[in-house]
């Protein structure tokens, strides 16, 4: 008879806690769908306004539009904001969903992710502005070596690129905690012997370009 009432009890027990999961289940089920209708409403008004501001006039000329096709991206800038806005609401929503199942381990994990995404988000816009000041970099150095008659100006100009691009690349990571200080550090040797041995070359190179240029005011002086 006790066995019985043991096993009736695990039965109420067990369609208890069924239920409580449903309810549960059926108001997490209803969260994720009215937050995702409300997420999507708010990225497209989002969009129009982003639009009405012509920020992607603005980007093209600063040339982001450029940067996106180059990595592959197939959005535009206004676009692409857009569905950040839609995302960062989408996130909240299903924090808030797993709370309403219950799922507290999972809620932590996804907490640390989402606190996670500023620093995602610093270290990007650190890796588009390096890849910008690299551009700017190749283009004076590759001018100069040029004017100055250096052979070969596109080559170094080039390897200043990409030597610009790698260096806050590793800065980035440093942002994003991987590879650390130490990674850095020895990067900035190598990178400051390299702009050393450029110094150098430029000093080389450049003589002949100044002895030129200062005969020629001394001669106008004379005359």
């Amino acid at each position: 008879m006790d066995e019985i009432l043991d096993i009736l009890e695990s039965l109420k027990l067990f369609y208890k806690n069924f239920g409580i999961f449903l309810v549960r289940l059926l108001a997490g089920f209803l969260l994720l769908i009215i937050g995702w209708v409300i997420a999507d409403s708010i990225r497209k008004i989002a969009l129009k306004i982003f639009k009405l501001l012509r920020i992607d006039n603005i980007a093209e000329k600063v040339g982001i539009e450029d940067f996106l096709l180059l990595g592959g991206v197939q959005y535009t800038t206004v676009t692409l904001l857009a569905r950040t806005v839609y995302w960062f609401i989408m996130v909240s929503v299903i924090l808030a969903t797993l709370n309403v199942l219950g799922l507290q381990s999972t809620t932590d994990i996804f907490n640390k992710l989402v606190f996670y995404i500023p620093t995602f988000i610093a270290a990007m816009l650190i890796l588009i502005f390096g890849i910008f000041l690299a551009k700017f970099v190749q283009a004076a150095l590759t001018t100069y070596l040029n004017t100055i008659g250096m052979s070969n100006g596109g080559v170094l100009g080039a390897l200043a690129k990409y030597m610009v691009i790698i260096f806050i690349g590793f800065i980035a990571l440093e942002q994003l905690s991987i590879g650390g200080s130490i990674l850095v550090s020895a990067f900035q040797i190598a990178f400051g012997a390299v702009c050393f041995g450029f110094a150098l070359a430029f000093g080389m190179g450049g003589k002949e370009w100044a002895a030129k240029f200062l005969d020629s005011i001394f001669k106008k002086d004379s005359k």
